[in-house]
Formats: C-alpha cells, sequence, structure tokens
C-alpha cells in the first residue's frame, strides 16, 4: 500500500513537472515573438 502511495505521488509531481515546463516553453515561445514584433516596429518606425 505504502508503494503504492508514493508511486501516486511521484506520478502526479511528474505530470504537474511536465505541465509547466510546457507552459513554460509556452510563454518563452511568446516572449519571442513579442521581441521580434518589438525589434521589427523600431527598424520600421527608424
Amino acid at each position: 500500500m505504502k508503494e503504492l502511495i508514493c508511486f501516486t505521488v511521484g506520478v502526479v509531481i511528474g505530470v504537474i513537472t511536465m505541465k509547466n515546463r510546457q507552459a513554460f516553453s509556452e510563454l518563452e515561445k511568446e516572449l519571442e515573438r513579442e521581441k521580434s514584433r518589438n525589434s521589427a516596429g523600431q527598424h520600421g518606425a527608424a
């Protein structure tokens, strides 16, 4: 029974970590898009 609880806790932590990592990479992609958009806007203004 104890092993089952430990396994379940490990799986839950793993799933949460994976979701957070995925969300973080999505956030980084969005930041990169914003950066390229901002730099493109500055070049256009100049």
